[in-house]
């Protein structure tokens, strides 16, 4: 990779702008000529650059740029990707991938156990990381690029790129199964989230590459500004800069309308076959961030759009009911997480255990997918309830769907739906679990669009809500419903006696007044 020593030096020269207080490990930080392109105001000030020069000194850095011989794009990466076609990768982000613990994605599956059900899901959390990178480039540069007056810097983009890329980072075995259904049973007072946990290999992939981060300009405090984008909030000691819509890109908690979720959205039904008529890049050719009264920014899309963001959100909704909450697909997650959770005690990565993994980043790297193979390997007397359970999955005895019912009350009924899998085991002999299925719209008992602020073409800088009439006719009245699933799991059950259970359980909703048998 070849360097170009001095740029900064030279660009302060010609405008007679001292530097003798500037370190010479400040200027080592600039080694690639791009890599001026991520000065701005916050780090000029760091080697006392007044700022009514400030512009000067950007201005001479982009003449340079443009004239020199040396091309900085043959320090750049392309990829082909199947969703989103040809994807240019800066060379941090090629620091980054080229990482183990970005690498290790490749062992950690998108869709958790889908593949079991639909053979093509077997893509894994790697390529999504790719493509909400490649996304959130388009939009952070789209926005720069038609509202320069919101003075949107060469390294904050970088950034919020590689929020995007790193967003994903702190997936356990098969992704959200680990969060949901691995991790809560393993410590019920556990507050680990997969957010955290990429923040945490963030540090350490810096920890690692920080010399190759320095010559880029890259600082801890920008690191930090990459993390609170990753978790859509801004954290102590981050780069502040007053430009709160970048928190809206990668992860927006508000109204859940993120580049994250454009990317899986599109990318998921691709690998699924499942048609999407949504088109991300229609909306980023409309988007504009908007100053509120309040002085607060926000990104705002124009009022024609509102069928596209609802045709995101439907479509979101479709894959839960189609593919996510698949009733089979369901069951084989169930027995994957159960075995893992039965694994805990006998089972450990490079001398730990799951719980002591997640407060290791370098063991960390090595928690993925491979971990059912760990146990099926295994010849230990503690695996071996653990290596049943899989070994059976390996002959598709996969836990059976008995019912489903639609839970119409409020409150905790875990007590209600033990008793009933206690009383179904009384009567047929057979082992029963319960599981709770909830379905939304991505704001819970919300309507998203209730969070999210249009503009009109003759008023391109007033942020405007959907009326109440044009949000109901575009999306239903119940924007969340929770169903109730029951599954048998043992094995030998034979087929001529399900119809039997399954009455049984009919009966058992019935009894009860807040369920709606299906």
């Amino acid at each position: 990779m070849s360097e170009c020593g001095g740029y900064l030096k030279t660009v302060l020269s010609r405008l007679d702008i001292p530097f003798d207080g500037c370190s010479d490990s400040f200027l080592a930080r600039f080694s690639y000529l791009e890599s001026l392109t991520f000065l701005d105001g916050p780090l000029l000030d760091q080697i006392g650059i007044e700022e009514a020069l400030v512009d000067s000194v950007l201005r001479e850095i982009s003449n340079i740029h443009k004239s020199e011989d040396f091309v900085v794009r043959d320090l750049h990466k392309l990829i082909n990707d199947p969703v989103h076609g040809t994807i240019n990768l800066h060379p941090l982000a090629v620091t980054i991938i080229s990482s183990p613990q970005f690498q290790r994605l490749h062992f950690v599956k998108q869709l958790s156990t889908l593949h079991y059900i639909y053979p093509s899901a077997g893509y894994s959390r790697f390529e999504h990381s790719v493509g909400t990178y490649h996304l959130a480039g388009k939009l952070i540069n789209s926005i720069k690029d038609r509202q320069p007056e919101l003075k949107i810097s060469a390294i904050d983009a970088m950034c919020v790129q590689l929020a995007g890329l790193c967003h994903d980072l702190g997936h356990g075995p098969f992704s959200h199964m680990f969060d949901r259904l691995v991790i809560p049973k393993l410590d019920k007072e556990s507050k680990w989230t997969h957010e955290d946990a990429s923040t945490d290999m963030v540090d350490y992939i810096w920890k690692n590459e920080q010399a190759e981060f320095e010559k880029w300009g890259f600082t801890a405090q920008v690191i930090e500004f990459i993390k609170s984008l990753i978790l859509g909030k801004p954290i102590e000691n981050s780069r502040e800069n007053g430009k709160s819509f970048l928190y809206e890109i990668v992860a927006n908690s508000n109204s859940g309308m993120d580049v994250d979720k454009w990317d899986y959205l599109i990318r998921d039904s691709y690998h699924l076959g499942i048609k999407c008529s949504f088109d991300p890049y229609r909306l980023i050719f409309h988007i504009r961030v908007v100053t509120e009264k309040d002085g607060h920014r926000q990104i705002c899309y124009r009022d024609k759009e509102a069928n596209t963001i609802c045709s995101m959100f439907q479509m979101r909704y479709d894959l839960y009911m189609k593919a996510y909450h698949h009733r089979v697909a369901l069951g084989v997650e169930l027995q994957v997480a159960e075995a893992i959770v039965k694994a805990n005690k006998g089972l450990t990565i490079a001398g730990k255990t799951l719980l002591e993994c997640l407060d290791d980043m370098k063991v960390y790297t090595h928690l993925h997918d491979g971990i059912l193979f760990k146990i099926l390997e295994s010849e230990a007397a503690e695996l071996k309830d653990s290596r049943v359970l899989l070994e059976r999955l390996q002959k598709r005895q996969i836990w059976k769907f008995i019912g489903e019912a639609r839970i119409t009350g409020d409150g905790d009924m875990s007590e209600d739906f033990n008793s009933m899998t206690d009383e179904l085991r009384r009567k047929t002999g057979y082992d029963f679990i319960w599981t709770v299925v909830k379905r939304n719209f991505g704001k819970k008992e919300e309507n998203p669009l209730d969070y999210i602020r249009f503009y009109k073409k003759d008023q391109p800088n007033e942020a405007l809500e959907l009326s109440k009439e044009h949000r109901l006719c575009i999306l239903p009245v119940e924007f969340q419903s929770q169903f109730l699933r029951i599954y048998c799991t043992s094995p030998d059950v034979v087929r001529a006696e399900y119809r039997t259970i399954k009455n049984m359980v009919s009966q058992l909703f019935g009894q009860k007044n807040y369920l709606e048998s299906l």
